[in-house]
């Protein structure tokens, strides 16, 4: 009875299933997701403002606070690869990572030595070096070696860092909000295009397709945990191991 039972054929997934599969991932997994992620970086911006107006221990340390935060709702929604986040290179540029030949590193101390104030202006980020203008380059800004005491040092010396820091938070905050709107607002939201996914539709013929992306959204994170995050610091061996 048993082998009887496990050679009886499952129903295939209906066209309905899919759409409700669909609509469920993005109503309460996508969504909010980017939700927070447009919040969390509102507030880094916020925060940055405010501790460059005026330097001082507790500022920094609650501008770090909103770095983790931001940090943190990135990796709950960096696994979603399609969509608004993939156009004008918005991924890349919310953080250029992974980053074996230390591109951030270079560039950016390229950056604060040039204190040219165009390098840092929004258009440059639309257009110009991604290494600089994410996540990655504020972590350095924010915790590299010495990186309390220069952006608590009076004068020029602290002045672009912080210039650099500020138009950093911008950026991020631009980004989420606008990959937010795409899957939300607007006149057709992607949330709408992948609801109505049908042969009138001129990205998705069929739910399925919709799911496809979905799926090789969550396959391609699964393989960057392993290869990346991973294996590299993991090594070969315990004595190549890189922690």
């Amino acid at each position: 009875a048993m082998l009887a039972g496990l050679g009886t054929a499952r129903a295939e997934p209906t066209e309905a299933d899919y759409r409700r599969l669909n609509e469920s991932l993005v109503e309460r997994h996508i969504v909010p997701r980017y939700e927070r992620l447009s919040e969390a970086t509102a507030g880094l911006e916020t925060s940055a403002d405010s501790f460059c107006a005026a330097p001082s221990a507790p500022k920094l340390t609650a501008l770090r606070g909103a770095y983790g935060a931001a940090a943190d709702a990135w990796q709950g929604i960096q696994h979603v690869r399609f969509g608004p986040v993939e156009l004008f290179m918005r991924s890349v540029r919310f953080a250029f990572w992974p980053d074996p030949r230390n591109t951030v590193g270079r560039q950016l101390t390229s950056t604060l030595a040039a204190r040219d104030p165009e390098a840092v202006a929004q258009s440059a980020f639309d257009k110009g070096s991604i290494a600089v203008q994410g996540l990655p380059a504020l972590e350095r800004l924010l915790y590299g070696k010495d990186s309390a005491a220069a952006l608590m040092a009076s004068g020029d010396d602290a002045r672009y860092p912080c210039t650099m820091i500020t138009a950093i938070a911008h950026n991020l905050a631009v980004i989420a909000k606008d990959v937010e709107a795409a899957w939300t607002k607007g006149d057709r939201p992607l949330a709408a295009v992948i609801s109505e996914a049908g042969p009138d539709n001129d990205r998705y013929r069929d739910p399925k397709e919709a799911t496809l992306d979905l799926f090789k959204s969550l396959y391609s994170a699964i393989e960057l945990v392993a290869d990346h995050k991973l294996a590299k610091p993991l090594g070969e061996s315990l004595v190549a191991a890189r922690p």
